[in-house]
């Protein structure tokens, strides 16, 4: 599982790096060139949003560290994976109650879905991509951990 945990947090970092999404006219959204302005233009005060980006970023790099120094932490890994995933079950839980205070569900946008999501996989680039599949593996690997010997491996 160390490998799982250096491949998926090397692969969230170079998510992290390049574009996930092509708005068009040659204009590419990357993570981290987001996370500067965001950070020049609020400071401390980031949006949630961006500072639970952030703090993937940083956590996955830690992760990332002490794998490859041999001493993989399952509690920092599982972490690193979990943090995004977590937070996008967050916000739809929160969304599934703020549309039950007006008689709905979510499942009544399912078109809505169905057209967001088809909008998504049009414009997605390769860093969407691996920041999310290399999330899973972090958090797959922090699940299952390192056995007793993963110091020396």
């Amino acid at each position: 599982m160390r490998g799982v945990a250096i491949l998926g947090a090397a692969a969230m970092l170079a998510g992290g790096a390049l574009p996930w999404v092509d708005v068009g006219l040659g204009m590419e959204l990357r993570p981290f060139d987001a996370l500067q302005t965001a950070w020049r233009d609020y400071g401390i005060e980031l949006p949630r949003e961006m500072a639970v980006l952030g703090a993937s970023f940083l956590l996955a790099g830690l992760a990332l560290l002490m794998a490859l120094a041999g001493r993989p932490h399952r509690g920092l890994t599982f972490f690193a994976g979990a943090l995004p995933w977590g937070y996008v079950g967050w916000q739809l839980w929160r969304a599934e109650d703020q549309v039950a205070e007006i008689g709905l569900s979510l499942t009544d946008f399912r078109g809505i879905f169905d057209l967001g999501w088809d909008t998504v996989r049009q414009v997605a680039e390769l860093g969407l991509y691996l920041y999310w599949l290399g999330a899973a593996a972090v958090l797959l690997a922090g699940l299952v951990g390192f056995g007793r010997h993963a110091a020396r491996a």
